[in-house]
């Protein structure tokens, strides 16, 4: 009897991976032999690229890239392909495998589109060849376009073992020869993600009677990979203190030829919580020792930081007693408790029934207070800025910014407040003896219309308003005691009518009848 030839069937498993700067062909042959066992084989590969193809596989013994064939093989555009002969180091029968691989250099550019095309290797003496296709492409490329020839295309699910993983955008599988797949993508641009971010940036500043000003900077900082974070100190300030990240204290630096104050973040991180970066600075005053005036304003100026966001700002500011503070200038909120006809609003709103929206919804206002510092931590500090005076509060969604603050001295404001009150008061007595109409206008103008005031004035002029309230109440008051008292002496002077009592009746007498 005649032993029967070597029957080898083979299945080429292609991936393709492209990437931003590369392209990968990985071809894994998985051959099954029969009948007779097989040491070697033929290879077709693509005669543009054979020369960087790499076959390294403990199985093969020798590679003869020279390889000609008596017989030519039956192969659909062989003219494009260099034969191999394959010699491995030993007969094998069954189920084995063997892989080549090619890295190619093929740079897409950003906004840009490229074409790879599938690069194919054939056994030509197989009894039978099928294949299976699998596409893998980097996060920033996009697959525009794909021109199959030959292919079938497959659920990723059903690719083999070998061609298996994360990331396959396109999956095929084919039973005839010839092949043929062009795939078309787009290179997409990252956006650029900050190296470092601040969540709240908490700062206290206590304001002297001379101007100088002392504060404490404190920003919760989420990092990346930044290694410094960069501030930039107010013009003429000077730190105090050292800089404390986190629980480790810095001694102050600086870049050659700047005055930027450097903090050093940590490193290889591997949380992304905020951290505390804290340090005091302080602004000498223009002019020490001299106190500030009937009237002005005072100008605080923040630290900035540079290539860093912040998402929210708090500002405290402590300023001196003996000042009433009228405005605020800036793109700070400043914070103020509710006032005039909320509380009794709230009593009464769900009493009283209506329709459309509910209009306390529109005046809800809510601030969330930065994080605290442990109390241990805060004690590492040292030097802590006074917290004494008087507090204006003033927030932010977004980095901290100058503020403006217009001050008058409190005998100044009493000194308004008694003439707007003696002037009401003059009014209103000028009014004594008008009649109901002029008192009803002094009432509506003076009292109502103050009173309408008090919601267009800032918190240190309300008492200008309140001051005229007074004095429209206490003359109404007065009217209206004067009002009484004169219908009760009316009353009481009035003479009683006197009583006419009528005369008795005169009797007729009748004359006797003879």
């Amino acid at each position: 009897m005649k032993s029967r030839s070597s029957q080898i069937s083979v299945e080429v498993l292609t991936l393709v991976d492209v990437r931003e700067q590369s392209t990968r062909h990985t071809w894994t042959l998985a051959f099954d032999v029969a009948y007779a066992a097989a040491d070697r084989f033929v290879l077709a590969v693509p005669k543009a690229i054979a020369a960087d193809i790499r076959l390294v596989d403990p199985l093969v013994k020798e590679v003869d890239k020279a390889y000609a064939s008596a017989t030519p093989p039956t192969l659909p555009d062989l003219a494009n392909y260099a034969l191999w002969e394959v010699v491995l180091r030993g007969e094998k029968l069954g189920a084995f495998t063997l892989s080549l691989s090619l890295d190619k250099p093929a740079p897409i550019e950003q906004g840009k589109t490229g074409t790879v095309d599938l690069l194919q290797v054939h056994v030509p003496g197989a009894f039978q060849e099928t294949g299976m296709v699998a596409v893998v492409k980097a996060d920033s490329l996009e697959i525009r376009k794909s021109e199959a020839e030959t292919l079938e295309e497959i659920d990723t699910r059903e690719l083999r073992a070998e061609l298996q993983r994360p990331g396959v955008f396109l999956a095929y599988k084919y039973r005839s020869l010839p092949v043929k797949l062009s795939v078309e993508l787009a290179r997409n641009s990252f956006l650029a993600v900050p190296q470092a971010i601040v969540t709240h940036a908490d700062l206290l500043t206590a304001v002297a009677t001379d101007r100088a000003q002392t504060t404490e900077a404190l920003y919760w900082v989420r990092n990346n990979d930044l290694q410094f974070l960069v501030v930039r100190l107010p013009k003429g300030a000077r730190i105090v203190s050292d800089v404390f990240v986190n629980r480790e204290p810095q001694q102050p630096m600086r870049r050659e030829g700047s005055d930027d104050l450097l903090v050093r973040l940590p490193s290889g991180s591997t949380t992304r919580d905020a951290i505390p970066v804290r340090f005091v600075y302080e602004m000498p005053s223009p002019a020490a020792g001299e106190k500030l005036g009937w009237w002005g304003s005072i100008a605080i100026a923040p630290p900035t930081l540079a290539d860093v966001g912040v998402l929210e700002t708090r500002h405290r500011v402590y300023l001196p007693d003996a000042w009433h503070y009228t405005s605020v200038s800036g793109p700070l909120t400043r914070i103020a408790t509710e006032r005039g006809w909320g509380a009794v609003r709230r009593v009464i709103d769900p009493l009283l029934p209506a329709f459309g929206p509910n209009l306390a919804a529109l005046e809800r206002s809510v601030w969330r207070d930065p994080p605290s510092v442990p109390a241990d931590l805060r004690t590492l500090y040292g030097l802590q800025v006074p917290q004494q005076g008087h507090l204006e509060t003033l927030r932010r969604l977004g980095p901290p910014a100058e503020i403006g603050l217009g001050f008058r001295g409190k005998k100044v404001s009493y000194f308004w407040n008694s003439l707007f009150f003696l002037a009401a008061l003059l009014v209103g007595l000028r009014l004594w003896k008008e009649p109901i109409q002029s008192k009803m206008l002094y009432i509506a103008l003076g009292g109502v219309g103050s009173m309408l005031m008090t919601g267009l004035l800032g918190p240190a002029n309300i008492s200008v308003a309140l001051s005229v309230m007074l004095a429209v109440g206490l003359v109404t008051g007065l009217w209206f005691a004067y009002g009484i008292l004169s219908v009760l002496t009316s009353f009481v002077k009035r003479k009683p009518k006197p009583v006419v009592v009528a005369p008795p009746p005169v009797p007729t007498s009748t004359p006797d009848v003879p």
